[in-house]
């Protein structure tokens, strides 16, 4: 976390403040921008066991770490949780997080991702989504053998 930052967090800590879900929202972009990754999921945590709700912002703080730092897999389960509540979809980079996520090999769970998006008005996400979902649909068949035990190139 930048000086700043750590030395404006422990002033108010110090003069009985409590922290707001925009400090914690604050500190876990510091971290994940800043490459701990580790503590950027602990505030997260943190934010949890102090009992302040997530907000919108929150959750797009924490999915744009996941997804900056490669874990398409904690991205997909915290987006299915903000639409499961009904919240409005997060604004993230949902070429990159679909890109990373089909080396996970999983193009069912990215399509119904892209649907539960589409009943939610997220058509440009949705469409992307299923983009992707379609790829890698078209690759694994290209990996399967045919009758013949070939493969299909």
């Amino acid at each position: 976390m930048p000086d700043d930052a750590v030395r404006i967090y422990k002033k108010m800590i110090h003069n009985g403040f409590n922290p707001t879900i925009h400090t914690y929202n604050m500190m876990m972009k510091s971290y994940f921008h800043g490459n701990n990754y580790e503590m950027g999921c602990a505030t997260w945590k943190e934010m949890g066991r102090k009992g302040i709700c997530a907000d919108v912002n929150s959750y797009t703080v924490y999915i744009n770490g996941h997804i900056r730092h490669g874990r398409p897999e904690e991205a997909y389960k915290h987006i299915v949780d903000m639409v499961n509540k009904g919240m409005s979809v997060p604004q993230v980079d949902y070429n990159k997080f679909a890109a990373d996520f089909s080396r996970a090999g999983r193009p069912d769970a990215l399509s119904e991702l892209a649907q539960k998006m589409n009943f939610t008005g997220k058509f440009e996400a949705s469409n992307v989504l299923n983009r992707w979902s379609e790829r890698m649909k078209k690759r694994v068949k290209k990996r399967l053998p045919n009758r013949s035990g070939q493969r299909l190139f």
